[in-house]
């Protein structure tokens, strides 16, 4: 799966522009954030970034006219992966383990979760007898 490109919408009133300037090559390697391309309109000239991290593949020459929402290229993964997944996909499970195995237990200083710590007192900390709560 790849990720689209569309001439964002940049006024009320404009419904199309000229994609007057490729910053980037078709084929390029493209991060998020990175400016793509230049959209110029008779009001505004706006430099659109990538959302997405990839493969650029251009679809839209520079020069043409464009209409808002229009695709103009893609973002493909450049690892072989659909880009936009590696953030969004859970970790592959580990092979090296027999099936059936269980997780190891966790170590003896780990952290207790929330629960655990609302409800046991910290180890450093001794719990105060009523007549000592009463003069603290």
């Amino acid at each position: 799966m790849s990720t689209e490109v569309k001439v964002p919408a940049v006024g009320e009133s404009i419904s199309s522009g000229l994609l007057s300037v490729w910053h980037k090559k078709d084929g390029d390697s493209v991060a998020t954030g990175d400016v793509l391309f230049t959209l110029e309109t008779d009001k505004v000239s706006s430099e659109v970034t990538a959302t997405d991290s990839g493969t650029l593949a251009i679809q839209v020459p520079e020069g043409e006219e464009v209409k808002t929402g229009q695709v103009v290229a893609t973002i493909g993964a450049s690892d072989g992966a659909p880009a936009g997944d590696a953030k969004s996909a859970p970790p592959a499970p580990d092979k090296s383990a027999p099936e059936g195995a269980q997780a190891p237990a966790p170590a003896e200083d780990a952290q207790p979760t929330t629960d655990e710590a609302a409800t046991s007192p910290k180890q450093d900390e001794v719990e105060a007898s009523e007549p000592a709560e009463e003069t603290a």
